[in-house]
């Protein structure tokens, strides 16, 4: 079994639905998320983060936690706790919502023991869809404005840095600004990391990490959105009420399957109520791969989806290319297509290509050999 509860099981968290004037967002799992005009999206979350010096997230507890909602405003308070080994922080948090579309998140954290840290403080998410390619102004400390624009495409380096304002406007004409406060901060693109939105944080990343934080010491930050709604707004609203009855294409699903684990019956049954296209599996020869070829040919095909295969090669991948051929023939029928990598390449080498390419296009024709990456963009 690969789990003993299925992720469809496991209860989400509790959301609060909260007003600031015009502005609507949920309060979720202590952070602050989807902040929307009507249904444009502004920002898609604010919250408290501590790294350690591996980048691994610091789970907190929470304590005196307090909820006030009024009709166009809220405050939210509550202690977070962050402990993990050496690491001992505590954040004071403040959530306020007013009426005249503006909100402030803010916080105030204390060490009670020394640590080491790669970050330390409030972090925003900005959705794609709603930013990409716009202009954006942002401005330093020192009051120097210079003008940006969101990518579209991924970008593997920080987007702008040292800034304590940013000022953009949705393509529906919605002016948002946002200021930070008790650090300078830096954008960075999240696709990098699958995930989709941009990231502001504090602490650029040119500078030294990890980095110390000594007991007793004090950090204090704060982010507060501003929104302004300009004349184009509502002509572009009413624009794109045509739009509302569109239907779009639902994207295929698959299954990660790199755990090399048997699906159970009580996995296969509930993933055969969804329509799953396909089941992606590594192979690493240095390990016991037959065996893991067996299992995703299996789950494979008790899911009814065609078979990806990533095939990790060592420097012995003349024979490993061999063996693998020979141990396909029978069940080839079912593999979609097939990835070429080696352990000790970041992208696969011209030596693989070369020798490989041939070799599987002239047993198995109609498969897809390509060749590419494991690691993320920005690597």
């Amino acid at each position: 079994m690969i789990a003993e509860h299925i992720p469809f099981d496991v209860e989400m968290p509790a959301a609060t639905t909260l007003r600031a004037g015009s502005l609507q967002c949920l309060y979720e799992n202590h952070n602050l998320r989807y902040i929307k005009y009507g249904d444009t999206e502004l920002v898609r979350m604010i919250y408290p983060a501590v790294r350690d010096a591996d980048w691994s997230t610091v789970p907190f507890t929470v304590s005196n936690e307090n909820i006030r909602r009024q009709k166009d405003s809220f405050i939210i308070t509550y202690t977070a706790l962050f402990k993990q080994d050496e690491i001992f922080f505590t954040f004071d948090i403040c959530i306020k919502g007013k009426a005249d579309n503006t909100i402030c998140f803010s916080m105030n954290g204390t060490a009670s023991g020394s640590f080491e840290t790669n970050r330390t403080g409030l972090c925003v998410h900005l959705p794609i869809k709603e930013c990409k390619v716009r202009p954006v102004k942002i401005t330093t400390s020192e009051g120097v404005e210079t003008p940006r624009s969101f990518p579209e495409n991924i970008c593997p380096q920080e987007l702008f840095s040292g800034f304590n304002k940013i000022e953009f406007e949705t393509t529906k004409g919605l002016k948002v600004e946002l200021n930070f406060e008790g650090d300078v901060f830096e954008c960075e693109d999240q696709r990098n990391w699958m995930d989709h939105s941009f990231k502001i944080y504090s602490r650029p990343l040119s500078l030294p990490f990890p980095y110390h934080i000594k007991k007793g010491e004090n950090i204090q930050q704060a982010i507060t959105l501003k929104l302004n709604i300009s004349n184009t707004f509502h002509d572009n609203l009413r624009s794109e009420k045509d739009d509302a009855d569109k239907y779009f294409p639902i994207p295929s699903f698959g299954f990660d399957g790199t755990n090399n684990e048997a699906l159970g019956e009580k996995e296969i049954s509930i993933f055969n109520k969804i329509y799953l296209s396909h089941y992606r599996a590594e192979i690493d020869f240095d390990k016991d791969w037959k065996k893991a070829l067996i299992i995703s040919i299996d789950n494979a095909r008790q899911l009814n989806a065609s078979l990806e295969l990533v095939l990790f090669f060592t420097d012995n991948y003349e024979k490993e290319v061999g063996d693998f051929i020979a141990a396909l023939k029978a069940p080839k029928q079912i593999v979609k297509s097939i990835l070429l990598l080696h352990k000790e390449h970041k992208v696969t080498p011209a030596f693989l290509q070369t020798y490989c390419y041939p070799l599987f296009k002239r047993s198995y024709k109609e498969i897809k050999i390509g060749y590419g990456t494991d690691v993320y963009f920005a690597e």
